[in-house]
């Protein structure tokens, strides 16, 4: 079929697309610092002199809590603080092993060998990370 048939069966929409290149590279775009699209959640709402004149508030999201919610056992409910991970990570093989494997087993369509490139791909993350 020669190409001038082609363009022939081709309808409206698909003659307005323009053909992209496979593989070809995506531009480059900058990206906008996080700051100017990321707001903090529990800003006060801003109410306009109009309203405020009509006698709307502000009210805050948490309910004050009496003595007898204190003493029904009721309290504030606050975030946590972030907590550093404790204890120690372990993995399916020390890195020794996964050195042995890597220069002994080279097959790789043998799981044993992909689990040893991420052990070592693990270890030296970690090394970066300290």
């Amino acid at each position: 079929m020669d190409p001038t048939n082609q363009n022939k069966n081709l309808t409206d929409e698909q003659k307005l697309q323009p053909a992209q290149p496979v593989g070809s590279v995506s531009k480059e775009v900058e990206k906008a610092p996080v700051s100017d699209y990321v707001e903090v959640s529990d800003k006060e709402p801003k109410l306009h002199p109009e309203v405020a004149e009509i006698g709307v508030e502000v009210v805050s999201e948490r309910p004050p809590l009496t003595v007898e919610h204190k003493d029904l056992g009721i309290k504030e409910s606050i975030p946590e603080p972030a907590t550093e991970p404790t204890g120690s990570v372990q993995f399916p093989m020390t890195k020794q092993q996964a050195d042995n494997v890597t220069k002994n087993d080279k097959k790789v369509t043998n799981s044993i060998f992909w689990l040893a490139i991420s052990v070592i791909r693990q270890f030296l993350k970690k090394r970066k990370v300290n």
